[in-house]
This record gives C-alpha cells, structure tokens and sequence, in this order.
C-alpha cells in the first residue's frame, strides 16, 4: 500500500491577487483620466509610461489568478 497526501491552500494570496488587481485596475483608470487632461507631451509621456507599468502588472496579476483557478479545477481527490 502506498499513500501520498498533498496539498496548498492558497485561498489567501488568492484573495491578495484579486484585491491588487482591482487597485491596479482603479489606478490605471486614475492615469487615463489624467492622460486625457494632459496638454504637456512631457506629462503625457510620464502618464503613459505610468499606465504601461500598471497595464503590464495587471496582465501579470490576471495571469496568476487564472492559473490558480485552473489547478483549481484540475484538482482531484484519489482514494
């Protein structure tokens, strides 16, 4: 007989990750509303980079989330 038990809970940085993104989604929202007042291109450029910087957390954030999700629904109990 052979028996291998395993396991992660990961409901709180999962909780975590979808707190971040809604910030994350919150201020780069924040950005385009400013990018859009923007008359200097020197602000508008520093904006821009701003958003970039934030767009590029989201997607790294929604990446996470979906691979928890997934092994989520991969997870199986074997008896």
């Amino acid at each position: 007989r052979q028996e291998n038990i395993s396991g992660q809970d990961v409901t709180d940085e999962y909780v975590d990750l979808q707190s971040r993104l809604s910030a994350k989604e919150a201020a780069a929202e924040k950005l385009r509303e400013i990018m859009e007042d923007a008359t200097d291109t020197q602000d508008v450029l520093a904006v821009y980079n701003q958003l970039q910087s934030i767009e590029s957390d989201i997607e790294v954030l929604k990446g996470r989330i979906r691979y928890y999700e997934q092994s989520a629904h991969l997870s199986a109990i074997s008896v």
